[in-house]
């Protein structure tokens, strides 16, 4: 990635930063492409999820740093992650886990379709807010109070193109191991 430093801050270049969400969108969009619907729905990429729970994983993600962005841009409070599964506390992993579980369930009967439908939106709103926001917003680790001293870029790199990457292996594993 290209980053510079500015005073020990790693700086984050908004026209990088769109190219790298759309590139992370790029690579699953060409998936979908090798994907038919029955695959798409098969469990087995962790346990008993499919690549559509995968989807409807990181969407719930992408919208929830949109989320978290657009509230702050109006001055807004922002909840981590949402009101019923709060960032702090005792054990911030089960919290995520937790979070994660719920996300898989309210998603589980949604059709493939509505996935892929509300996976495309949720892309283009962050992208959208994104453009929105200027240099200084994204790299400024005070600019955003409620990511801890951190260039905001980087929670935006962690819920949409490394996240993407992150599961991309995991279905590129699950494929490579299912029989043809």
């Amino acid at each position: 990635m290209e980053k510079s430093k500015l005073a020990g801050v790693q700086i984050m270049d908004k026209a990088r930063l769109i190219k790298l969400i759309q590139q992370g969108n790029t690579t699953i969009e060409a998936l979908l492409r090798t994907l038919d619907s029955y695959k798409m729905e098969e469990p087995g990429v962790y346990d008993d999820l499919s690549f559509k729970d995968v989807l409807a994983h990181i969407t719930a993600w992408e919208r929830m740093e949109t989320g978290w962005l657009r509230a702050s841009l109006k001055g807004e409070e922002v909840i981590r992650y949402t009101p019923e599964y709060r960032l702090g506390g005792d054990n911030e992993e089960q919290t995520m886990h937790d979070l994660n579980a719920a996300i898989f369930a309210q998603n589980r009967e949604r059709s493939l379709g509505d996935v892929l439908t509300d996976f495309r939106q949720a892309h283009t709103d962050l992208l959208e807010t994104v453009r929105g926001m200027s240099e200084e917003d994204l790299n400024d680790p005070r600019r955003f109070d409620w990511y801890n001293g951190k260039p905001i870029w980087q929670s935006i790199a962690g819920n949409s193109y490394e996240h993407i990457r992150e599961h991309r292996e995991l279905v590129d594993k699950w494929l490579n191991s299912s029989p043809v």
